[in-house]
């Protein structure tokens, strides 16, 4: 039971840091072309 639980919190942790690895890029973008603009 808790080796499930420890394998799905490693997954949940992984997709979530890809997420945010996502996440960052697009906003990095969003601030460059802002940034850009002024």
């Amino acid at each position: 039971m808790e080796f499930w639980y420890t394998k799905n919190r490693k997954k949940r942790l992984i997709i979530r840091k890809r997420r945010n690895i996502f996440l960052d890029k697009r906003i990095s973008k969003k601030n460059q072309e802002t940034s850009y603009r002024r």
